[in-house]
């Protein structure tokens, strides 16, 4: 889900806009569902004032994949100066390591929910994939060993961003968790571009791609299992002296902000969106 959010160009009011209708994969891979949003954020911006909002004040977030479109648009050089915050919720940000330590803590939780390691067919999907490499994914044999000790590994170095207050275990907590030193040659030259590719996973971009990023918002949950892709983004931004405001919510799961109000209403529903409508405030 992403959704659009725009300040009234004459007062602190705002509208949001959810959810953008944009084209879906497996049907329409990438980068279909990103031009779409591209394309909504640029009429927006460009028709502001005839739509009574503010240029300058537009959001644009998502969660989830909906989180990966949002700050994969920021990413897109016609996007400059468009977007003056993003909200990442839940974000999916990178498949180059699928056996991070939040998906090790976390993998035996809510296996019936988004949180099951089947939704990696859903980005298998959105990348155009044959799901037959779900496993060389799962096991992390997508990529190669010289990948994994190699000049990007900086993008994804637990080591560095990801702080070990975020890390419920105490194994893992004092481990080194290094990725096993294993791969598929042949898997890895065929979907490399993709893997590598920021606007397919934003968490790939260079340090002076992110240092043009806005205020951005990011959502963690504590018991997601891509819960450290949105912990590493979130440092690599504070790393490059982007204003960013991290928020982990320790007992969250993904897609917890859907139970904020009806029958499935949740405490940690509410508190999620809570969260989020303070952020806003600030924009």
């Amino acid at each position: 889900m992403i959704f659009l959010i725009t300040f009234d160009g004459q007062s602190n009011s705002f509208g949001l806009h959810l959810p953008f209708s944009h084209r879906l994969a497996p049907q329409n891979p990438y980068p279909a569902g990103l031009d779409d949003v591209v394309k909504i954020v640029t009429h927006v911006s460009e028709n502001a004032n005839s739509l009574g909002i503010d240029s300058g004040r537009i959001a644009v977030g998502g969660d989830s994949s909906g989180g990966n479109l949002a700050a994969a648009a920021q990413l897109r050089p016609e996007m400059r100066g468009k977007i003056s915050m993003l909200l990442l919720l839940v974000p999916v940000l990178q498949a180059v390591n699928l056996k991070t330590i939040g998906f090790k803590e976390n993998v035996e939780y809510l296996h019936d929910s988004m949180n099951s390691p089947g939704s990696i067919n859903f980005f298998l999907g959105y990348l155009g994939l044959e799901s037959s490499l779900y496993s060389d994914f799962l096991n992390n044999l997508h990529t190669t060993s010289e990948f994994k000790q190699g000049r990007f590994k900086f993008l994804f170095d637990q080591q560095k961003f990801l702080p070990k207050e975020f890390i419920r275990s105490e194994k893992y907590k004092h481990g080194k968790n290094a990725i096993e030193n294993i791969g598929n040659e042949t898997t890895f030259q065929n979907i490399k571009d993709k893997l590598l590719t920021p606007t397919c996973f934003p968490l790939m971009a260079s340090d002076e791609e992110l240092s043009r990023f806005p205020f951005t918002y990011v959502m963690a949950a504590g018991y997601d299992l891509i819960r450290d892709d949105a912990i590493m983004f979130a440092e690599r931004l504070k790393d490059l002296d982007v204003e960013v405001q991290l928020s982990h919510i320790p007992d969250g799961f993904h897609n917890a902000l859907v139970m904020f109000e009806g029958p499935l209403k949740t405490d940690v529903g509410v508190r999620t969106v809570n969260d989020i409508v303070k952020a806003l405030k600030r924009l």
